[in-house]
């Protein structure tokens, strides 16, 4: 990120300091979105200031020490389905978290993480204060939001330098343990469903992830990045990092963060390879069908 550097001249130097402070941003640009069509109650106004608190909660906490302008803010949503099964201030939810990186020289902008979130459970009452504290267990529901928070923010951080995401991973991590402690609701612990939030920290903090951490770098700064000047290389660069997810997919075949990497980038990667070299684009099919079977009626649509 971006670091601003401060020297202390003159009157307008403390000016232009103040003017450069009051750009400053923090990490996320955080659309939350609430579906509350499936709870019975008459009292609708809780889910628009629920709506309200997460989205403040999220767009004013400072994640990182780093210091962010606005343009480098992290886009990312956070559509939370309430279930039937809620009652007047306990919830349960499906939730689908996404983010998005921008491509270095265009407008567009490439989807980093999708992930769907079945099992959150919550409370929450009108105008209660969302407070977070990374060493002690607060809530489930601040426990969760800054679970996502912290893996949005690696995932980012990753692609821009190698290595890049991993205080954050461990601060998800840290969410984890305390919550899995103090008796948080499902999907902290090893014991549940190999998607549950526990794996997908576990994938994201373990040595056998490094090629999926490198492949992530690889992708988006060596590929993405660079379409514009080199189309060929680029799509070179982005097969070379299939091929490292292949690495990890040899060793842990059923990964949570294998399947959510390609819930997020299957259609991008069949835009990606519907052109160039045709040699390279039947080996990214071939091995695209290998890494991700659900989605190989759609990567075959790459070499019409």
């Amino acid at each position: 990120m971006k670091k601003l550097i401060y020297i202390k001249v003159s009157l307008l130097g403390v000016l232009v300091m103040f003017f450069c402070t009051s750009l400053l941003a923090q990490e996320l640009n955080c659309n939350v979105i609430i579906n509350d069509k499936r709870v019975q109650t008459q009292e609708r106004q809780i889910f628009a200031d629920m709506q309200s608190a997460i989205s403040q909660f999220m767009n004013t906490t400072k994640w990182t020490n780093d210091n962010v302008s606005e343009e480098e803010r992290i886009k990312c949503n956070i559509l939370i389905t309430l279930g039937k099964n809620s009652t007047v201030n306990r919830f349960v939810a499906d939730v689908q978290i996404q983010s998005l990186r921008p491509v270095y020289g265009t407008d567009y902008e490439t989807p980093l993480l999708n992930f769907f979130d079945s099992k959150w459970q919550f409370e929450y009452n009108v105008s209660q204060p969302l407070i977070f504290a990374e060493n002690t267990f607060t809530t489930e529901l601040t426990s969760l939001l800054a679970f996502y928070a912290y893996v949005i923010i690696g995932m980012d951080y990753d692609t821009f330098e190698k290595g890049g995401g991993t205080p954050y991973y461990e601060r998800a991590l840290n969410i984890v343990s305390n919550s899995e402690q103090q008796g948080g609701g499902p999907g902290w612990t090893s014991r549940g469903d190999v998607r549950d939030r526990y794996w997908l920290s576990e994938n994201l903090n373990s040595p056998l992830f490094q090629d999926f951490r490198d492949a992530l770098y690889i992708y988006h700064r060596l590929g993405m990045d660079s379409f514009l000047e080199d189309q060929d290389e680029s799509r070179s660069q982005i097969y070379a990092s299939l091929e490292k997810i292949n690495a990890v997919k040899t060793v842990s075949p059923s990964s949570v963060m294998l399947n959510a990497f390609f819930d997020a980038k299957a259609a991008e990667l069949v835009n990606v390879f519907s052109k160039g070299n045709m040699e390279l684009r039947q080996k990214a099919v071939d091995l695209l069908n290998r890494l991700d079977p659900p989605s190989s009626g759609d990567y075959k649509k790459a070499l019409k």
